[in-house]
């Protein structure tokens, strides 16, 4: 009886999350595009364009997301269906999801709705490779001497992460005993340097034990005015070094 009572409660709780988080516009046909918005993130690797992954997803007046197979997304021309994905507890995690799209100078991100007319949804160029050649650090570290990084002619970067590890004092050197110091987050205005002073690798805490480098590009584009408040069209990018100490 208790088992019956437990399913009962699963099935209702699994309905619930299907509709409270899937929009009304997921099963049935939509011909207004005023009633969509879209959030489209593209991310594009530092040394490639044509390596990228594009997600799009679309939402309702509510917020809630639309996942309907009736919509057809096009990026530069190419038609992109929604791939269906289960998620935990049979909840429905499909989406707009594309790797690796031809692109030459700019992103082009349609939508056709259910009477098959088109309608833009956003544009945003590509950005600016990212040569490592621009940006120079040694490839090991050294606890005696300061940590320098220079970079030059990286100008769409926008900043530079810097995260530092170290191994716990009195513990044996894995990855159980490490720990994080918190992130220092650095302007880069296409060239720079930047200079960890090696008096800080070590104290009562730890020592260091490496230092992951992330640089980023990111930008907005323009989406459709028609589309609802809150649509966006993003491209960003990180070009990520690891360098350990001895």
């Amino acid at each position: 009886m208790k088992i019956n009572t437990l399913t009962k409660v699963c099935c209702a709780l699994i309905i619930w999350c299907f509709f409270s988080c899937n929009s009304k516009l997921s099963t049935q046909p939509v011909t207004n595009i005023s009633l969509i918005g879209a959030k489209i993130d593209i991310l594009q690797l530092p040394e490639d364009k044509q390596l990228n992954e594009v997600l799009v997803e679309l939402f309702d007046s509510e917020g809630k997301s639309i996942r309907n197979e009736g919509l057809i997304i096009y990026i530069n021309g190419d038609s992109l269906t929604l791939q269906k994905r289960q998620g935990l507890y049979y909840t429905d995690e499909s989406r707009y999801l594309e790797r690796d799209v031809p692109v030459k100078d700019s992103y082009v991100i349609e939508i056709q709705l259910s009477d098959g007319k088109k309608y833009p949804l956003g544009t945003i160029n590509v950005l600016k490779q990212i040569e490592e050649k621009n940006i120079i650090v040694d490839k090991k570290g050294d606890l005696t001497k300061d940590f320098v990084v220079k970079w030059n002619n990286i100008e769409q970067v926008s900043e530079l992460s810097v995260r530092q590890s170290i191994i716990l004092s009195g513990f044996p050197a894995n990855e159980e005993n490490m720990a994080s110091r918190n992130e220092i987050i650095i302007p880069t205005y296409g060239f720079g340097i930047y200079t960890l002073n090696h008096h800080n690798f070590s104290d009562s805490e730890g020592v260091l034990d490496l230092v992951e480098l992330e640089f980023r590009a990111f930008k907005m584009g323009k989406t459709s005015p028609i589309l609802l408040a809150g649509s966006e069209i993003k491209i960003h990018s990180e070009l990520k070094k690891v360098i350990f100490f001895k």
